[in-house]
Order: structure tokens, then sequence, then C-alpha cells
């Protein structure tokens, strides 16, 4: 049996069912590549999508929402792609200002900027957690 040949047909298999299937691929470095789209990581924290010849496509806050922005993009929907962006950049300012509000409701002891603190906090929990139920849906129904 002839190892380098049996290694070829079966490298041969795995690009070609790749090709078909294309799912996503993670790689060692925490990134993921689906289609030619590589999504990674930066300093910062966000997930940069990219094509494979090293072209910007967007920036995310999550990477739920940057692979399903590259299945839209990968298909030409741009709409969809921007309506996954506005959710992503509603779910971070929302998920921060439930912090910053939660946070100045527990130290503050003026009732009047407690019960403000409160009202601001329940209102920006409330539209975080609508946006992350909306990006969970639209992840299972994509994938």
């Amino acid at each position: 049996m002839n190892i380098k040949r049996q290694a070829e047909k079966l490298e041969k298999y795995l690009k070609e069912e790749l090709k078909n299937n294309s799912p996503v691929v993670k790689i060692s470095d925490k990134s993921l590549i689906y289609k030619n789209f590589k999504i990674k990581k930066d300093k910062k924290g966000c997930w940069i999508v990219s094509r494979s010849g090293g072209n910007d496509i967007g920036k995310f806050n999550l990477k739920t929402c940057a692979l399903i922005a590259v299945k839209f993009y990968s298909l030409n929907n741009l709409s969809k792609y921007n309506e996954i962006k506005n959710l992503d950049t509603d779910y971070q300012k929302n998920s921060n200002d439930s912090e910053i509000f939660r946070y100045l409701y527990k130290k503050t002891s003026d009732p009047v900027k407690k019960d403000t603190c409160l009202w601001r906090w329940e209102i920006t929990d409330q539209r975080a957690r609508y946006a992350k139920n909306q990006i969970v849906t639209k992840f299972k129904l994509m994938f």
C-alpha cells in the first residue's frame, strides 16, 4: 500500500467536501474560516471579518454576529448583513449601559438618583435581552 497516494486521495476528498459543504472551520489561533472569509479577534476584543485576500469587511462585538453577517455577505444579502450589524451594535450599547446603571443604582444613596438609575437599568436591560434573543434566533435559523 502506497501511503503517499492514499494521503493525496484523502486530501483531495477533504478539499472537495469542504468546497461542497462549506462548514465553519476553527483554526488554532481561535479564528474561524467560513468559505473564503476569516473571522479573527483583534487586540481590543472585537471580531474582524476579512476576505482571504486581506480586505476587511466589518467589525463586530460578538463572534456569533460576525458569523451570521459573513453568511449573509457571502450570499450578497446586504440588507440582512446591515441588520445583523445594527443588532450587534444595539446589544453592545445596551449591555454596557445596563451594567453602568446597575452599578450606579447599587452605589448611590440619593433616592431620586437611585430611582432614575433603576428605571434606566430596567430599560437598557430589556433592550439588551431583546437584541440577544434576536441574535440567538437568527443564529439558530442560519446554522
